[in-house]
């Protein structure tokens, strides 16, 4: 196993966990602006998981070393002889690409650690003035989150095939993202529904509204995703279609067949069920299944990036995703452990606790 195969796998897992880690901050930041009663009970995952922020920054270390081996545009040899690459060395460069993933990380931990101090200084001084504080902070975040994330996303991912272009991509990876942590955090309540903190606070009304995010996640995905196949499909440039050519060989179409299905066919007709939804135990399958996909999708559209894809190994992708999983999940579970495990500033919470 070479040291380049491993490199491609950790992208890969890599990938998956900063999505899980930047849609629980998006979530966050979405729930400050509406302030919804769903958000309430999964306030604390989510601010949990966007403070695995920082671990993900170190994560990025490895990657911001192997770059040349990682990256065509890195190569001096690849660049000079390819006219489209070498057009776009004013940003695809080394001083600026880890600039641009320095100042990424700067905002999202920032933003993290503003948020999540507000929300305690709340729960401990009772002052509803940090709630509008959070809005009018969260609002501009919003927008400069789903910019981050296309800029990000097209240097961590796009990159690797520097032909291909997309301007759906970041919006495309935004809803991945929040439908990836919406699933894992509906999974950790509703699996914790009979014990502390929240037995009593699973009631049908709020796994509906967890289903319904996840279904509006789901339609969404679905949508951007079929746009984006069939505007290339459509324009036919060679640049452009190359990145679905090499997605329907070497069994990568058939990937794509259980992608497209386990991503938006099952869940989206299983979520249409007011039944299903307001039933903690079917609700916690669909999202199990969809967390499962969601693994897979990032498989399939990080691993035929690569220049060299002799070697690569999918069942080494796998492994690795579990592998940098456990460290996140270490951190997540240090992180949840530094605040209460619920808000106490909204008096709908509260009422809803004291009644359990």
């Amino acid at each position: 196993m070479s040291t380049e195969t491993v490199l491609q796998s950790y992208v890969v897992a890599y990938v998956f966990w900063l999505c899980m880690s930047l849609g629980c901050f998006g979530l966050m930041l979405l729930h400050h602006v509406l302030r919804g009663r769903w958000g309430l009970v999964i306030l604390r995952l989510l601010e949990a998981g966007s403070k695995t922020l920082p671990l993900m920054a170190i994560g990025m270390v490895p990657i911001l070393l192997a770059y040349r081996t990682l990256y065509p545009w890195a190569s001096p040899d690849i660049a000079a002889h390819d006219h489209v690459l070498h057009a776009k060395l004013w940003y695809l460069n080394a001083p600026f690409w880890i600039g641009r993933t320095v100042a990424f990380f700067a905002f999202w931990i920032g933003m993290t650690a503003l948020l999540t101090r507000w929300t305690k200084a709340e729960d401990r001084t009772g002052d509803p003035d940090y709630g509008q504080k959070r809005s009018n902070v969260s609002a501009p975040g919003l927008v400069l989150y789903v910019l981050s994330v296309t800029f990000a996303f097209t240097d961590l991912v796009m990159a690797l095939e520097a032909h291909w272009f997309s301007t759906i991509w970041g919006v495309l990876f935004v809803v991945q993202q929040g439908l990836a942590a919406m699933s894992l955090v509906v999974l950790i309540v509703l699996v914790g529904s009979r014990r502390p903190p929240f037995a009593g606070l699973v009631t049908p009304a709020l796994t509906r509204d967890l289903g319904n995010m996840l279904l509006t996640l789901t339609m969404l995905w679905g949508y951007l995703s079929i746009s984006q196949y069939l505007i290339i499909w459509q324009t036919n440039l060679p640049e452009e279609v190359q990145h679905f050519v090499v997605r329907q060989h070497e069994g990568w179409n058939w990937v794509a067949t259980f992608v497209v299905i386990g991503q938006f066919f099952v869940p989206f007709l299983l979520l249409l069920s007011t039944a299903l939804k307001r039933s903690a135990r079917m609700l916690g399958t669909v999202a199990a299944g969809i967390l499962l996909v969601r693994a897979v999708d990032v498989i399939w559209t990080v691993a035929p990036g690569f220049q060299n894809q002799a070697a690569h190994s999918v069942a080494l992708d796998a492994a690795m995703i579990v592998t940098v999983g456990l460290a996140w999940w270490a951190w997540f579970a240090a992180a949840r452990r530094t605040a209460a495990p619920l808000p106490s500033y909204d008096p709908r919470l509260v009422e809803a606790v004291s009644h359990a």
